[in-house]
């Protein structure tokens, strides 16, 4: 039942990239509506 050592890796990386993504995006929402 456990997954392959590339799903693994390639989740690792979709979670990663996703954590990023949101991050980035509150940082940008941050800085507009900072500059108000």
């Amino acid at each position: 039942m456990l997954p392959q050592t590339g799903e693994a890796v390639t989740w690792s990386l979709v979670v990663i990239g996703l954590i990023v993504l949101a991050a980035g995006i509150a940082l940008i929402l941050k800085g507009k509506n900072g500059k108000h």
